[in-house]
């Protein structure tokens, strides 16, 4: 007995087709899931090179600063900032770098200002979309205090350590930047001078 021409699918053909469909769904949610992954390990990526690019810059200025001499640090919770005298060209210069927060746009970002002998200064934006910035220092005010993070440093010596502790507009938590002011021009002291380190 023939069947008619149109009569419909059988169960084993909807049964097939059925099967098709879930292994397809099953293979295109995986490549979702990795094409997640991928994005999610790229941002990573790019929040820590940024990271390690400002941890850089900042060090390269900091920590070649000489602890010696007239300079004067002020620390502040929002900023710090060293003024003093520095060579350019064989002739003194007084100079003036402060980093500090700055709001834009209903969002805050963490900037580099430089002035060389009473010029306008000139910014440079470190990093940007921060949040909940602080600015740590290390060291002891007074003679008969034992060191500890403050979160003001009167100055006008450096303290210790600086610590830069902030979070990314998205919540995650940027790893704290600790920078050690004059350790360039300490350790350059101690190769041309002594083996002893400075006191």
């Amino acid at each position: 007995m023939r069947r008619p021409l149109n009569s419909g699918f059988t169960y084993l053909e909807l049964l097939l087709s059925l099967a098709l469909l879930a292994i397809m769904s099953v293979l295109i949610a995986g490549s979702m899931d990795f094409s997640r992954r991928v994005w999610e390990q790229g941002a990573n990526l790019s929040d820590t090179s940024d990271q390690a690019i400002v941890r850089y810059e900042l060090r390269q200025i900091v920590e070649s600063w000489d602890r010696k001499g007239d300079a004067v640090f002020v620390g502040g919770q929002d900023r710090f900032s060293w003024q003093g005298l520095a060579r350019v060209a064989g002739a003194a210069a007084r100079f003036d770098v402060s980093v500090e927060t700055e709001q834009r746009n209903g969002r805050t970002d963490l900037a580099l200002l430089r002035a060389l002998d009473g010029q306008a200064h000139v910014s440079q934006t470190l990093a940007d979309q921060l949040k909940n910035i602080r600015f740590l220092y290390f060291g002891q005010i007074e003679a008969r205090q034992e060191r500890a993070w403050h979160e003001t440093w009167p100055g006008p010596a450096p303290p210790k350590l600086i610590k830069i502790e902030a979070l990314r507009a998205n919540g995650r938590a940027w790893p704290p930047i600790v920078l050690k002011p004059g350790k360039m021009a300490d350790q350059r002291l101690i190769s041309s001078s002594s083996p002893l380190p400075p006191t």
